[in-house]
């Protein structure tokens, strides 16, 4: 069965339909491949934690293949479900992960966070998917090192040298990205710097402590409570944590730029040092073809 793909114009500077379109063709030819079972390797000093839900269990599943394919060490891992998916569906996609896959619903993240933080990320969690991820990570925190990564990265080589690197030296750590794309008034307010570039991605986060113990974050949970069409809450709160009580990631863990977005000769990561890419959104048809370039 042959798919049928749009015709659209060609743009003589992005060449956005082509690359689009090439992105389409790509993700058709991956989707359901099989995924060869991961071999285990000595355990990870760290939890791994992603989250998904049905619109993004594809994108999930190539994400924790490329880094379990690529890490030297297996982490323990915990998905984070959006309310969508349950255990068994999480369960079958990723048959390949070498150990047990932990499956956290909603109800049971917000169930373990302590009453004084959970009144206050109620009204966040209502207003966007991205604050059940900002509850989930508060939650895992609580039980020792964790590194969030988001279903769109894409991993090229082994990370572990570079997080453990980042465990020793951070208590909570984000990516670097080129963009700003925060909630201005919120790190107006507690960390200006991340106004201008390069500012906060959190597709890739390092807990190192529980953060239910941090004094600044009930105060950060009240602003953005005050702002709750922003997108960028959850991020921002990462943000300013980590320029305040911590750091940021290597600038080689993670490729966190947009400027190639609709090229057709995009930035090859692996070929630049860098261990992952975070295809977000606006991006996200080169993650199909980088896989397709780098399977």
């Amino acid at each position: 069965m042959i798919r049928s793909f749009p015709l659209c114009a060609i743009n003589p500077v992005h060449d956005l339909c082509i690359a689009q379109r090439l992105g389409m063709i790509a993700e058709w030819r991956i989707k359901g491949r099989v995924l060869t079972s991961v071999e285990i390797s000595p355990r990870a000093p760290f939890r791994l934690v992603s989250m998904a839900g049905s619109k993004h269990l594809s994108l999930l599943r190539e994400s924790l293949h490329s880094f379990g394919r690529h890490a030297s060490l297996t982490p323990s891992l915990t998905i984070l479900s959006d309310g969508t998916l349950d255990e068994s569906d999480f369960s079958a996609a990723l048959s390949f992960w070498p150990a047990s896959i932990e499956t956290l619903t909603p109800a049971q993240v917000m169930a373990s966070i302590p009453e004084q933080i959970r009144s206050l990320l109620v009204p966040l969690v209502k207003a966007h998917p991205l604050g059940m991820k900002l509850a989930g990570v508060i939650a895992l925190s609580a039980r020792g090192p964790l590194f969030f990564s988001d279903s769109d990265i894409l991993w090229f080589s082994d990370p572990i040298h570079l997080l453990n690197q980042s465990f020793r030296e951070f208590r909570i750590a984000v990516t670097l990205e080129e963009g700003c794309s925060v909630n201005r008034i919120l790190a107006g307010k507690y960390a200006p710097e991340l106004l201008s570039p390069p500012s906060a991605n959190s597709g890739c986060i390092l807990i190192n402590y529980n953060l239910a113990s941090e004094p600044l974050l009930e105060e950060l949970l009240l602003t953005a409570s005050q702002n709750l069409k922003d997108e960028f809450n959850e991020q921002t709160i990462f943000g300013i944590l980590s320029a305040l009580k911590g750091g940021f990631l290597p600038k080689k863990l993670c490729l966190t730029s947009f400027d190639d977005a609709f090229y057709i000769n995009n930035v090859r990561p692996w070929d630049k040092g860098y261990s992952a890419r975070h295809y977000v959104s606006f991006i996200r048809h080169q993650f199909y073809r980088d896989l397709l370039k780098h399977k």
